[in-house]
């Protein structure tokens, strides 16, 4: 894992480009929970990834990030998505915006590789994270592009804004409904430190 890990930092060439701009801030205001927001504009978060287990339509969801030693494009999502699995389980889809429907830049990928932070507690969560390797090489396009990754520490971002984006409910009362979590929906959160 750390020889992976350590050559994620400072990407080289371009990542975190969005060729679809997302929506502007505010967006019905913040949000205490990650439920809430609205959807997002297709595919303005390139870097976000589907991870099915098996035949299940949607398990995790994951962001795409280049390794700047090879280019490769690997997926990073957490560890408890994946613990416990082997790689021919998984499938990877790029270039999704609904989930319920096949769309222009959507393409599926197997996985060659699974690695989980080795100091990774399923009973308590920590180090919550786990790199996917792909069995081909992820074609970039206008809905596919790497997320850039910063070496700054956590507590730079204690006290700001974030955007969570993935496939969920934009409020409480619709997570029954079958249609709820079929595109992908943005909000804003706030980053707390874990020790407060």
């Amino acid at each position: 894992m750390t020889s992976v890990l350590g050559t994620i930092g400072q990407q080289s060439g371009q990542c975190g480009v969005q060729t679809y701009q997302p929506h502007t801030w505010p967006v019905n205001g913040q949000s205490s929970k990650i439920i809430g927001g609205r959807e997002a504009v297709p595919h303005s978060w390139p870097w976000q990834v589907v991870l099915r287990f098996r035949d299940h339509p949607l398990t995790c969801s994951g962001s795409l990030v280049k390794i700047n030693t090879s280019g490769e494009l690997i997926v990073l999502t957490a560890a408890q998505c994946v613990d416990g699995t082997l790689p021919v389980e998984w499938t990877i889809d790029v270039g999704v915006h609904s989930r319920s429907a096949l769309e222009q830049y959507q393409k599926t990928y197997d996985v060659k590789q699974i690695i989980s932070h080795p100091d990774y507690s399923p009973f308590l969560l920590h180090n919550d994270i786990a790199i996917v390797r792909l069995s081909t090489p992820v074609v970039e396009n206008v809905a596919v592009a790497p997320i850039c990754v910063t070496s700054l520490p956590s507590s730079d971002f204690y006290g700001k804004y974030c955007v969570v984006t993935g496939w969920g409910a934009t409020s409480e009362d619709v997570i029954t409904k079958l249609d709820s979590s079929m595109t992908i929906i943005q909000l804003i959160a706030h980053v707390y430190s874990t020790s407060i």
